[in-house]
């Protein structure tokens, strides 16, 4: 499941999320290849699909408004939107041959729970965005090392607790936030 991970990591809004919300993902994985031209999902139509792109070019056509179509490349993923919510927003044709990793949404009670951490836990990303470590009070160290620092962190925001994990070349930086009641940290 290493490779499968690793694939989902590929992705921007997947990078962020703590590991135990991805590992139920790797079970869903799925090769699939497009010929040139042909439409892999298209605006407003129904997925629950995922994808990344293993070799090949996939083609974004313009949204009104945007003046020039948009590429993705090995590694790049498009369909989040209707992975979560259900319904594409974008057009995405195959510009060359194209081999695709899909992951597909499981349609089980337990996806239904992940789903729905999911979207808190971009929630918190979007509530907390931008924060610098001054907006936030050290209630506690729960782990220190060379490489990391673990704290129970409250924001001054919001007054929500967070596992805050540093690494030592980030000077300051938030590596990792996660909401402290109900998660696990690693």
């Amino acid at each position: 499941r290493d490779k499968e991970l690793l694939l989902l990591s590929l992705s921007p809004d997947l990078a962020a999320l703590p590991r135990s919300l991805l590992l139920p993902l790797t079970h869903n994985f799925q090769i699939r290849t497009f010929q040139q031209g042909e439409m892999i999902c298209q605006t407003g139509e129904s997925s629950t699909s995922l994808y990344i792109v293993q070799e090949g070019q996939a083609v974004q056509t313009p949204h009104p408004g945007q003046h020039s179509e948009s590429y993705i490349d090995n590694g790049g993923c498009f369909g989040l939107a209707g992975f979560l919510r259900g319904v594409q927003e974008d057009t995405i044709l195959a510009a060359s041959v194209l081999t695709l990793s899909e992951v597909n949404r499981p349609d089980t009670p337990e996806w239904a729970a992940v789903l729905k951490d999911f979207n808190f836990f971009r929630q918190i990303q979007a509530q907390e965005a931008g924060a610098s470590l001054d907006q936030f009070k050290v209630l506690q160290t729960l782990s220190e090392s060379e490489r990391a620092t673990v704290r129970l962190v409250e924001s001054l925001r919001s007054g929500e607790r967070y596992v805050l994990k540093m690494g030592e070349m980030e000077h300051g930086v938030i590596h990792e936030l996660e909401e402290w009641s109900g998660w696990r940290w690693w």
